[in-house]
């Protein structure tokens, strides 16, 4: 079930909603709570019931395994809990590497030993990569001297709330579960509602009527491209630039959708997307896109490779140069290697992954060379300007020609698409789609100079601001409830199911993720 579609507006919202306030309303927490569960696994249901064994089935695994961790970890033994927690990860990779990446394996297999292999096509199971990743990070808190909070139904609701079960946010037990043990947490809250619905429709409107029509001249771009077509500089352009503001748009409608929909259930979520076109630098891209992510990836994934690496670097007495290298950068590149793999099984998305964290790198050696040699002249507010601007330009750049990558069906595609943007079919453009060109350049001026969804309903705390996710407190417009603002919500209502009615609905794109 889409977000963006009628049975889920029309009536799984609305009767999901009116059950868990009347159970709520007549003291009945423990029974809202129940009922909410009972939703999120019809809605995760409604795609493939077959799929329900395995989310229920990781659910009481996972729980099982936190339950001893904490049991042993209180009774002194470190040892056992650490072979448990291993045990626990592995379990929870090989179902994920099963369903994600067995045909990405056996398909480059067969490539080296001439199809000895049959391969039968496996259905993705939807948000499998997100409650894996999130059951992960909590089997590791419970080892690192995290205790359990509530029970068993708090556990089970913590994965399966449907606002963030198919593509995140990954949300922490500890961001989470206080929330639901408050007393006002089942309580009917107006001006949560008018904050949610709010956040609901400006999402909705972003994918509808933004995101979707982006597709129908992007597609056919990359589908030239993939066919060995070869496309000139300005085609190419419009097909990176394009594919950039429909995923940008596609991701943050179903981060403001999650944000509004866990508002009106009295819940907080954390923030996932805070305008990443913004970023002067790769470092602030990852600060402000797929936000749990990065924070997935710096405490579960980078820190235990970089500690690891330190070790060695302490052992073989390696220092200077070489144990920023060993300790610092080869983390940084793995990391992201293995972040592009989880975004799909596919060398495109590993070589997307690769070249960020190749980024990184880059960025790391120019503020090292910085902080040694760069001149510490202060400049002018002029030459501050003229310098952001230009490093948020490059930066751009940089993140548009990954998004080839991350777009492009095969790396002969990716290959075909990167050459003709560097000019090597030529510059000159038989013809130039201007419509297309013209609602690009306006839509990236949306990103770079208006408000976000975060911005505009800072007052009313729509999100939880987690380390990387910082509201900024300046924007020169505020939301609030009002007449005005119910006007403006019914118009982007009735303009989003106007869209949804008139044109086909499409998936969001970390669906397939």
């Amino acid at each position: 079930m889409l977000f963006n579609s009628f049975p889920f507006i029309l009536a799984f919202l609305p009767v999901t909603l009116l059950g868990f306030y009347l159970l709520g309303e007549r003291g009945h927490r423990s029974g809202a709570l129940v009922w909410l569960v009972f939703c999120s696994l019809f809605f995760y249901g409604w795609w493939n019931p077959r799929y329900l064994a395995l989310i229920l089935g990781s659910i009481a695994f996972n729980y099982g395994v936190g339950i001893w961790l904490e049991k042993w970890g209180h009774s002194g033994r470190k040892k056992r809990t650490g072979w448990l927690l291993a045990l626990g990860i592995l379990a929870n990779l090989i179902v994920l590497g099963y369903f994600k990446y067995s045909l990405f394996f056996l398909e480059n297999l067969n490539l080296i030993l001439d199809n000895r292999f049959h391969i039968e096509a496996i259905i993705l199971p939807l948000g499998i990569s997100f409650f894996t990743f999130q059951q992960i990070a909590w089997l590791t808190d419970i080892h690192r001297g995290g205790k359990i909070q509530g029970h068993f139904l708090h556990y089970s609701f913590f994965v399966v709330f449907f606002p963030q079960l198919i593509a995140g946010p990954i949300v922490r037990h500890k961001e989470m579960v206080h929330q639901y043990q408050n007393p006002a947490f089942t309580r009917l809250d107006p001006t949560n509602l008018s904050l949610g619905l709010t956040l609901f429709f400006i999402g909705l409107y972003k994918k509808v009527a933004i995101a979707d029509r982006l597709a129908p001249f992007v597609d056919p771009l990359f589908l030239a491209a993939e066919a060995g077509h070869a496309l000139n500089f300005t085609d190419a352009w419009l097909a990176g630039l394009g594919f950039g503001c429909q995923i940008y748009f596609d991701f943050s409608a179903y981060s403001d959708m999650a944000m509004g929909l866990a508002a009106l259930f009295n819940l907080r979520l954390p923030v996932n997307f805070n305008s990443p076109f913004k970023a002067c630098n790769i470092v602030q891209f990852w600060q402000r896109w797929h936000i749990t992510l990065s924070r997935f990836l710096a405490h579960y994934l980078f820190a235990p490779i970089a500690l690891t690496m330190h070790r060695l670097a302490e052992r073989l007495a390696v220092g200077g140069w070489g144990r920023f290298w060993l300790t610092v950068q080869v983390p940084l590149l793995v990391t992201f290697l293995l972040s592009g793999l989880w975004h799909g099984a596919g060398w495109t998305f590993i070589c997307w992954g690769g070249l960020h964290g190749l980024y990184l790198i880059i960025h790391n050696l120019w503020s090292a060379w910085r902080e040694r040699w760069g001149n510490k002249t202060r400049l002018s507010w002029l030459g501050e300007l003229a310098a952001r601007l230009l490093a948020q330009g490059m930066t751009f750049a940089a993140i548009t020609v990954a998004w080839i990558l991350f777009r492009a069906e095969s790396l002969g595609g990716a290959g075909v698409m990167l050459r003709a943007m560097a000019g090597q079919s030529g510059f000159q453009a038989d013809r130039i789609d201007f419509p297309a060109g013209g609602l690009v350049v306006v839509l990236l001026l949306i990103t770079w100079l208006a408000p976000n969804a975060l911005e505009l309903t800072r007052r009313y705390q729509p999100a939880l601001e987690n380390h990387r996710g910082e509201i900024r407190q300046f924007a020169p417009v505020v939301w609030r409830p009002s007449a005005f603002s119910g006007l403006v919500l019914s118009l982007l209502a009735f303009l989003g199911l106007l869209y949804l009615f008139v044109w086909t609905r499409d998936e969001f794109i970390y669906f397939q993720f």
